[in-house]
């Protein structure tokens, strides 16, 4: 492998992007190039369900989230996702760069039969307001 991508969901400098840059500096030591995309920093917006994708294999919406995809989907390298659980689920970014994959799998169902190194770093988020 050439090249890793690190997509972090979570803040700049928080707890994500601190997991991430230590496993990209452990890949570095490897000699495996990486990049670290930060979502928070980017235009995201969701999916707006209107299916034009099917027709042009492109997302109508103008906002980072189709280059987002042809960094961390299409292109061939590995990928570590680093995002945070608020409320038992993953944050509304990843949640809104996923559902907008759809395109992709229209456009090249050759995709999903990619093998290739993964990992994800789901951080739980515990706070103290006076809940049990």
């Amino acid at each position: 492998m050439k090249k890793i991508i690190g997509l972090s969901c979570g803040r700049k400098n928080g707890n994500c992007e601190f997991l991430l840059k230590e496993a990209a500096m452990g890949a570095e030591e490897l000699g495996v190039e990486t990049e670290i995309i930060r979502a928070m920093e980017l235009k995201v917006l969701p999916c707006k369900g209107c299916w034009a994708c099917r027709d042009t294999y492109k997302c109508v919406l103008k906002d980072d989230v189709d280059w987002i995809l042809e960094k961390t989907v299409e292109e061939d390298c590995g990928l570590i996702v680093a995002v945070p659980a608020y409320h038992l689920r993953s944050n509304a970014y990843l949640t809104a760069i996923n559902e907008r994959m759809n395109h992709i799998f229209y456009k090249n169902m050759d995709v999903l039969k990619k093998t290739r190194v993964g990992g994800s770093f789901l951080l739980a988020i515990q706070t103290s307001h006076g809940l049990p």
